[in-house]
């Protein structure tokens, strides 16, 4: 069942399912559907594999094939390709990005 895979695949990473549910903007009753047999629709399995660093396949057989914690720093896949990204965006830009990011976060009460 994919409730029980993905508690269990948050706890192995150490990330609050609430959080993944909320960041994923999902609604905190797909918990319930979820605990009744069903499963996140495609669209949302993917943001939902995003913010836990891990692949689609990955989230929905409940198993990390990889670890998803890569280096001894404790940054994730996810973390290190958005430090790649960041380190892209030039000087200028890069407050204003910050800036909505806090904002989206503030927004959704993660702040």
């Amino acid at each position: 069942m994919f409730y029980d895979s993905f508690i269990k695949l948050c706890e192995e990473i150490g990330i609050s399912p609430t959080r993944v549910v909320v960041e994923s903007g999902l609604s905190k009753g797909s918990f319930t559907r979820w605990k009744d047999g069903g499963e996140p629709r495609n669209e949302a399995k993917k943001r939902m594999a995003d913010i836990m660093g891990i692949t689609v396949p990955e989230l929905m057989a409940g198993e990390i094939k990889k670890p998803a914690i890569e280096n001894d720093d404790g940054i994730s896949n996810a973390e290190a390709e958005f430090i790649k990204v960041w380190r892209q965006v030039p000087e200028d830009k890069r407050q204003m990005l910050q800036d909505m990011i806090i904002a989206d976060l503030k927004s959704k009460g993660l702040l």
